[in-house]
């Protein structure tokens, strides 16, 4: 069984910097989005990997990995923040965004 986590992975040993990864036998190195870190944190039956990454600016976004491609799901404010905390089966992602003194529950359907 697959299973979403971040951790230190062998894949992130050049840096130093934490990865989210998934597990099938063996480590898989999710990426991030021009930063140094990413967080895995829910898979769903398909494969669909939700969580955060870092972008070159530091700043953190909400996003997905699939097949090996990684989608920036952040909107708004770019210096905002966005986290993806869960998904479903059917795909679709909820999580938070944060801008300044506002925050608000979001939810990406598929």
């Amino acid at each position: 069984s697959s299973a979403a986590s971040s951790t230190r992975s062998p894949c992130s040993a050049l840096t130093g910097a934490p990865h989210g990864f998934v597990w099938n036998g063996s480590f898989s190195d999710l990426g991030t989005i021009g930063g140094p870190t990413s967080s895995a944190a829910r898979i769903n039956d398909d494969g669909l990997v939700v969580g955060q990454a870092g972008t070159a600016t530091f700043r953190t976004h909400a996003v997905a990995w699939k097949d090996g491609e990684v989608i920036d799901l952040h909107f708004g404010d770019p210096n905002g923040t966005t986290l993806a905390t869960s998904v479903n089966n059917r795909g679709d992602i909820v999580g938070s965004y944060f801008s300044g003194s506002t925050s608000s529950a979001v939810v990406w359907r598929r």
